[in-house]
């Protein structure tokens, strides 16, 4: 029988064969293949262990270093998104509550699940960063349960300590390994970080095992165009049905450019050098923004639905 996780309702799975866990209070173990997984702070590490490799190793160093570096200069209550944001072009409606805080990141995910029914839906966002998302979909859009992973250990320990809503919950886990049983969610979320995994082929798959048949494959994210058509390809021939699809590219620039002074001074200190900075928020002047300016790399929504055939 598989283990609901205490605190979610979820069933959590071995990321490896995806068997049941047993949750022991300070671990969870898997009976097929004996692995373990600790928890820190109360929040389930579900990764095999050992070397995840040098470009998910690079990514848990910068996202640790970030979280250090807003830490040491009391920003780091404040400061719950990492993505690039939305702000309206001149031809759409100005968001009503543009002088709060985070709202460049807020409309960004109020975009990407625009149209969209999820009052009472069980959410899993894929990568959740410092867990603005889960805090905005728990407080804006009345769902069931929302489970935020992600593969760094800090970003989920603040998850947890500042998390305010009985229906969040947060794992740390690896996005072509999730750590949950087949059809467990409703709906998932992924924005601004596909194109950060090593085998984006294998998070598709793990996303539609994870998604209930008839479910909801809410993405967002920037590649190159090249990659864009390859990779979408993979989802429809996985058995996703493309039901939307949005180029939002001049309105994550617009919000990038809005937003840069105060991402430049949250962000110093994270990197060795400011120009490093400025590669990373791909700010312009940087090879990566002109790229999108030209139009050679291009950020989309995407809707899914899943099909009922096996993949």
């Amino acid at each position: 029988m598989s283990i609901k996780w205490h605190t979610s309702g979820i069933a959590l799975a071995c990321p490896k064969c995806k068997g049941n866990v047993t949750d022991y209070q300070d671990r969870l173990e898997c009976a097929a293949c004996e692995l373990r997984f600790e928890k820190v702070a109360g929040q389930p590490v579900m990764l095999q262990s050992g070397n995840v490799g040098k470009q998910k190793e690079e990514v848990k160093r910068t996202f640790s270093a970030i979280n250090q570096s807003l830490e040491d200069k009391g920003l780091s209550r404040f400061s719950t998104f990492n993505n690039w944001g939305y702000a309206p072009l001149e031809h759409e409606e100005d968001d009503k509550d543009a002088s709060r805080a985070n709202a460049l990141f807020i409309r960004l995910l109020s975009e990407v699940v625009k149209g969209c029914e999820l009052i009472g839906k069980n959410i899993l966002e894929v990568s959740c960063g410092r867990g603005g998302n889960v805090s905005a979909l728990c407080k804006l859009y009345g769902p069931g349960q929302v489970v935020g992973l992600d593969l760094t250990e800090s970003n989920i320990a603040f998850c947890a300590a500042n998390n305010r809503y009985a229906q969040a919950s947060f794992v740390v886990g690896d996005a072509e390994q999730l750590p949950f049983a087949d059809d467990a969610f409703d709906v998932v979320l992924n924005i601004e970080s596909s194109h950060l995994y090593p085998d984006i082929s294998e998070f598709y798959r793990e996303t539609r095992r994870v998604l209930k048949p008839g479910g909801l494959f809410l993405y967002a994210d920037v590649m190159d165009e090249a990659d864009l058509q390859q990779n979408i390809a993979v989802v429809q021939e996985l058995g996703f049905t493309q039901i939307a699809s949005r180029d939002i590219t001049a309105n994550v620039l617009k919000a990038g450019e809005k937003a840069l002074a105060n991402r430049m001074s949250a962000l110093r200190g994270s990197f060795e050098s400011e120009q490093e900075v400025l590669e990373w928020l791909e700010a312009p002047g940087t090879q990566r923004y002109e790229e999108m300016k030209q139009g050679k790399r291009t950020f989309h929504i995407w809707h899914f639905t899943k099909g009922d055939r096996e993949a």
